[in-house]
């Protein structure tokens, strides 16, 4: 971590409770953002929502309704298929070295 991410994220860290960069308004952490970056890439057109039992990645409506089997799935049940968060790290990691940025930081 470089001098400058560590002062921003001190920074960051001020008038928190606790360590946890990432807190909803009512101080609780984030612990998993999953959901939100995979909508956000859904959204962005990115990704979709598949039908968990159907061997073909068959997209879901927005109610969570297959168009093959017919069944209804719950949010927690779908399985989405798309760009996941690794896959950002990956890019930009890639774009800095190609920019002369080294891959080992301090």
């Amino acid at each position: 971590m470089t001098d400058n991410v560590f002062m921003l994220l001190s920074a960051c860290l001020r008038g928190q409770p606790g360590d946890f960069v990432l807190t909803r308004n009512d101080g609780k952490p984030i612990l998993d953002f999953r959901v939100t970056c995979h909508r956000a890439c859904i959204t962005a057109g990115a990704g979709r929502m598949v039908c968990p039992d159907c061997k073909e990645a068959v997209a879901l409506d927005t109610q969570g309704r297959c168009p093959e089997c017919s069944r209804t799935w719950k949010y927690k049940q779908q399985r989405y298929v798309g760009t996941i968060f690794h896959d950002l790290r990956r890019t930009a990691v890639r774009d800095m070295v190609r920019r002369g940025i080294s891959e080992k930081w301090r």
